[in-house]
């Protein structure tokens, strides 16, 4: 699938522990938004060391902002994952699996915020 440079906009997200997440990305090859259409999408979270905290979850093209015919991805994952974060550094991961060809494209850091109301 991939021909080119991977990249992704933008290079950073900011969330918070415990909240539910809805992250719009633009993933790009070669210079070029990817056409992922009929793809599998997952995404998944990693500490500074590189071990998952929060396993893959499968994203879906109907997710309201998501055109994945143009690239754009919503990366949605639950609270209830997220609660579970006590860092202030991750790294999402993000995979595409299209024609049976697996790509994961450069890692995302998050800068996490601890959620402080109840």
């Amino acid at each position: 699938m991939a021909k080119g440079q991977l990249a992704v906009t933008p290079a950073l997200a900011r969330v918070t522990a415990g909240d539910d997440w809805s992250l719009g990305f633009t993933l790009w090859d070669n210079g070029a938004v990817a056409v992922l259409t009929g793809a599998t999408i997952a995404a998944a979270v990693r500490d500074r060391s590189g071990n998952a905290v929060i396993a893959a979850v499968t994203q879906s093209s109907a997710a309201t902002g998501a055109t994945w015919a143009s690239g754009v991805v919503i990366i949605a994952i639950p609270s209830a994952s997220t609660d579970a974060l006590t860092g202030t550094e991750y790294f999402l991961e993000i995979q595409v699996t299209l024609s049976s060809a697996k790509t994961t494209w450069p890692l995302i850091p998050l800068a996490v915020t601890q959620d402080v109301i109840a």
